[in-house]
């Protein structure tokens, strides 16, 4: 079975001194990466005990160079956040001061709420979806051509100088967040990496689409790198999973977006699947159902109030069954 690598993830609640602490500590344990979320403001109940928000990337930026080790990104940029040429400047700044430890996240962008709150256009999906591989798309161009020129229907530049070019080649390695079915054929034509979210029954039938997808362009599947996010918890307390699995009920069924799958009898069941917790051993399980899915990169969200006893747990007692 391949190795498995984990991160941690998220920004929900988290002030500046949040950030380097939580960073500090995942460096020094050796997770593989920290990628914090890209929002404008709380869009899940729950997630944060605060409604602390502060930018991404910016975060990133300074976050390098206090790091030495982590890979810094974001899960992921927002597309319509930034006009690309914008996302590209800052993210090969983030390579550049963190010496090629940068990954550049990005989705279409879904909260129709946190769009429409700060006055932001919040076009039909297929508009979305267009508009972000048109982003990838001129990114590349930015990182790679002497002087690139691009024109899309949504975005054009024409000569354009982008120097100094990434630290990493030929550009920083791209994660697409998304699992509807057109997010997928662009995970297909242009991630190195597919950042999932949902539960495994769901992401097992995903992964699967997206193998489908890779071979109708002429991708190999196994060059993209399966990652997902999940909550973490580790505890002997049943009753503290029942609490988190509680907790995740409220927000997604809250979320107007929220559907329940035809994958599972219930809820609660669906819900149990979006979750890592319970002691070493049901952890060590879950894990092996999603890497039986596929996934081989684990992004945890930051537990709150940040626990680095956990993480320190999960290093010692479970991330070495992956390694």
């Amino acid at each position: 079975m391949p190795k498995m690598i984990f991160s941690v993830g998220g920004s929900s609640g988290l002030n500046w001194a949040d950030f380097v602490e939580v960073v500090k500590a995942c460096e020094e344990m050796d997770f593989y990466a920290f990628y914090p979320s890209d929002h404008l403001m709380t869009v899940q109940v729950g997630r944060g005990t605060k409604d602390d928000r502060i930018d991404a990337i910016s975060v990133l930026l300074a976050l390098a160079p206090i790091t030495t080790k982590i890979r810094l990104g974001v899960q992921v940029i927002g597309n319509l956040f930034r006009h690309p040429v914008i996302t590209a400047k800052m993210m090969n700044a983030l390579d550049h001061i963190s010496n090629g430890r940068a990954d550049i996240g990005i989705g279409a962008g879904w909260s129709k709420m946190e769009h429409a709150a700060h006055g932001m256009a919040f076009p039909p999906l297929a508009e979305r979806i267009q508009r972000l591989e048109e982003s990838i798309a001129l990114m590349k161009a930015l990182f790679t051509e002497e002087r690139a020129t691009y024109e899309g229907k949504y975005y054009q530049v024409y000569e354009v100088p982008f120097d100094p070019k990434p630290i990493q080649k030929p550009h920083p390695p791209i994660m697409i967040g998304g699992i509807n079915e057109a997010t997928l054929r662009v995970v297909a034509r242009h991630a190195n990496d597919w950042s999932s979210l949902g539960p495994r029954k769901e992401i097992q039938e995903k992964a699967q689409r997206l193998k489908e997808l890779c071979e109708e362009e002429g991708r190999d599947f196994t060059a993209i790198r399966a990652s997902h996010q999940v909550p973490l918890l580790i505890t002997e307390d049943k009753s503290e999973v029942d609490l988190m699995v509680d907790t995740q009920i409220k927000r997604m069924v809250g979320n107007p977006g929220f559907q329940p799958s035809p994958h599972y009898g219930s809820i609660e069941e669906q819900m149990r699947d979006t979750i890592v917790a319970g002691d070493v051993e049901d952890i060590k399980e879950q894990l092996e159902a999603w890497r039986g899915v596929g996934i081989t990169h684990m992004n945890f969200v930051t537990p709150r109030p940040f626990s680095r006893g956990m993480l320190e747990k999960f290093q010692a007692e479970v991330a070495p069954t992956f390694a």
